[in-house]
């Protein structure tokens, strides 16, 4: 299973109605949007939501509504047995422009969100501690993801990027504290990784880092 697959499927069987759907459709057979809804007691578009979700990642089969009502696709379970499995050599990796895009469009987006909840010395304190008089908190961060000259590819960025994490990290801990800080770090790189599918490895450079953005 590719990676983004992986992922969706995970995220939608912890979802609320995950596993509901999964056993009103291993009870049902071949059932629709609307069957599952209300037997769940949920918003029919929840339901064809999840449903959709499940196809995509191969957890269900799809078919053209054999009803007489209006047409609908009909959903069943693919097979008895769940079982979720990821490719780690599903893609290649990203190269070292795209891993230095990818971060500063993380670290543009978290510095953002720190300023419009005011919390404006955090930013302050970044460019103390780790610029040098001069330079502002893009300047900085810019320095940081440039690659080394030797550079080849993604890996030599992403070494030579964390502990920048690490320092900007701290930094955020010290003003929000560790729990803040986690959940602030999580959802800013799962909203990069969505907003950026055609980068490879995405969702690799920030676990590496450790941020959970699959989660």
């Amino acid at each position: 299973m590719k990676r983004d697959d992986f992922l969706e499927a995970a995220r939608t069987l912890a979802s609320e109605h995950g596993l509901g759907i999964i056993d009103c459709l291993r009870r049902r057979g071949w059932t629709i949007a609307s069957e599952v809804a209300e037997e769940l007691a949920i918003h029919i578009s929840t339901a064809t939501k999840d449903l959709s979700s499940l196809h995509r990642c191969g957890l269900l089969e799809r078919r053209k509504g054999q009803r007489k009502t209006r047409p609908a696709y009909e959903y069943r379970l693919a097979a008895n047995r769940i079982v979720l499995d990821i490719d780690l050599a599903d893609e290649p990796p990203a190269t070292s422009d795209e891993t230095a895009i990818f971060y500063l469009s993380f670290f543009e987006r978290l510095f953002a969100k720190a300023r419009r909840m005011g919390w404006h010395t955090i930013e302050s304190q970044v460019v103390r501690e780790l610029g040098d008089g001069t330079e502002s908190v893009t300047d900085i961060t810019v320095r940081e993801l440039k690659p080394p000259i030797d550079a080849r590819g993604a890996p030599e960025v992403t070494s030579a990027t964390a502990a920048f994490v690490a320092e900007v990290r701290r930094i955020f801990v010290e003003n929000l504290g560790e729990s803040a800080t986690a959940r602030l770090f999580e959802a800013t790189a799962k909203e990069e990784a969505e907003d950026h599918p055609g980068i490879r490895g995405r969702w690799r450079m920030m676990t590496e880092l450790g941020v959970r953005a699959a989660v």
